[in-house]
């Protein structure tokens, strides 16, 4: 699928429409914060192209990962979402936990080579599990 695919721009259209109402975003308010017109919001949500310029300022505004209008286009089916913090410069991104675990192993990987596979797994699941301890990561420990 490819970024002028029809089906792929419908589903961009239906995720930003979502995505505006999980925010509680009318159309207008969205278009003016993203600094488009209402019409060019509009076309978005009904499965036409615009400009890359104009995905990029509304990826902004929707709290969206950059880059994300084009994964979706690509074939994904959801976008990341980064969640500003009350502390200043920190941002939390919703990344499903078994990438999150992915992205660790691999650090690991990257910087041992005396570890083994299992105690690369076991060192993985300690990390998510303190990041959940703090409530830095959503979700249930494996205490």
């Amino acid at each position: 699928m490819g970024a002028n695919d029809k089906e792929s721009l419908q589903r961009l259209g239906e995720l930003m429409a979502q995505r505006r109402m999980e925010l509680n975003m009318s159309k207008r308010a969205t278009s003016e914060a993203a600094g488009i017109s209402i019409n060019t919001y509009q076309r978005i949500e009904e499965g036409r192209p615009v400009r890359d310029v104009t995905y990029a300022k509304i990826e902004n505004i929707l709290g969206w990962v950059a880059g994300s209008v084009h994964e979706i286009l690509d074939g994904a089916t959801e976008a990341v979402c980064v969640e500003r913090s009350a502390v200043r410069g920190v941002i939390r991104a919703k990344v499903p936990e078994a990438d999150l675990e992915g992205a660790v192993t691999s650090a690991f990987v990257a910087v041992s080579d005396t570890l083994t596979g299992a105690e690369i797994r076991d060192l993985s699941r300690r990390v998510l599990d303190e990041l959940k301890r703090r409530g830095i990561v959503e979700g249930e420990t494996e205490d």
